[in-house]
């Protein structure tokens, strides 16, 4: 099988399908009537699963075909290890059955199962593939330049999610390199002629696989402790512009606090149509007063839809978005 196995062809199949294996989960999001997002469906090893056993099957799985569905779990399991640390376990953080029913506490449960069954079965796919360092360290580098990417985009909890994703990474891929050379060096073991001088080879090369493994997991740590701070940066930066989010429009709360307030100031006027128009919100600050134009339309003794004007609607943002009428201003035409 090693000679079947081209190496650039290896670093092609295996990217697509860690590309694959990342955004697959999310295509839920096309069908959250039917599936919900995190669907149980998408947001687990089904798929990588059913392409192996389909393969299985049909005696066509061949090596760029595993190393495909290789990186298929690869990406399942970054993407579940992101979909570990959300914001908060509620809402869309949940994993859903079909017609979108909520599985409640136990989504955290099946997230870390099946991101640990996904890295452990790429791992394991891999290392009965070939036993080629050169291949298995790229898996590994790729696995960790993507996952440092990946991780960096998220808007919560960067540090936890790569921590999480490397920890898994790691811990599945020395347990199978572990056990596999050992099955290895049985197997071989019945055929040797020399035992003795075998299991020297065997012991160094060993030794090396394990100094490598050390030196890639020892680099990764070096490179997240030299971008901590960048990465502390762009997380306060993108958690702020998301703590703030009333500053980017006009919402449905806000415009019906207006509202009522308006009709109260002015209850002789039978109003027949509230618009919002411009809005002043600050995005450096954690407390402030968004102002909101608001334009009324009303009916007289004769005309019907007569204008009003508009009104400066004054509210208070608080820190943790929840808002407060000031009061309104006056009248203008």
């Amino acid at each position: 099988m090693n000679k079947e196995l081209n190496y650039f062809a290896f670093i092609v199949v295996l990217s697509f399908g860690y590309f694959i294996g990342l955004f697959f989960p999310d295509i839920d999001q096309g069908m959250q009537g039917l599936l919900g997002h995190r669907s149980i469906i998408t947001h687990s090893i089904l798929l990588p699963y059913l392409l192996y056993s389909y393969f299985k099957k049909k005696n066509n799985l061949t090596p760029l075909k595993t190393i495909f569905i290789v990186g298929i779990y690869l990406g399942i399991g970054l993407h579940l290890s992101a979909d570990l640390h959300p914001k908060a376990f509620r809402g869309f953080a949940l994993i859903k059955l079909p017609f979108n029913i909520d599985i409640g506490e136990l989504s955290p449960i099946w997230i870390g199962i099946n991101a640990g069954v996904a890295l452990f079965l790429a791992s394991t796919f891999l290392n009965q593939l070939t036993n080629k360092k050169l291949f298995w360290i790229t898996y590994l580098l790729i696995a960790l330049f993507v996952g440092l990417t990946y991780a960096d985009e998220e808007p919560y909890n960067n540090d936890a999610i790569i921590g999480t994703f490397i920890f898994l990474l790691f811990v599945t891929f020395i347990y199978t390199k572990i056990k596999y050379r050992k099955l290895t060096f049985k197997e071989e073991a019945k055929n040797l002629k020399k035992p003795e001088k075998k299991k020297k080879k065997n012991g160094k090369s060993t030794g090396i696989i394990i100094f490598m493994v050390v030196a890639t997991l020892f680099g990764g740590l070096i490179y997240l402790v030299n971008n901590t701070e960048t990465f502390y940066k762009k997380n306060t930066q993108k958690k702020e512009q998301i703590k703030n989010w009333r500053a980017d429009s006009i919402y449905k709360d806000e415009f019906n606090i207006c509202k009522y307030n308006i009709t109260k100031k002015y209850p002789k006027k039978s109003f027949s149509n509230f618009a919002a128009g411009t809005f002043n919100a600050s995005k450096n600050q954690k407390t402030y007063t968004k102002t909101i134009k608001m334009f009324m339309k009303h009916d007289g003794l004769i005309l019907k839809n007569k204008k009003f004007g508009y009104v400066d609607c004054y509210i208070k943002v608080n820190t943790d978005q929840t808002i407060s009428f000031i009061r309104l201003g006056n009248k203008y035409k």
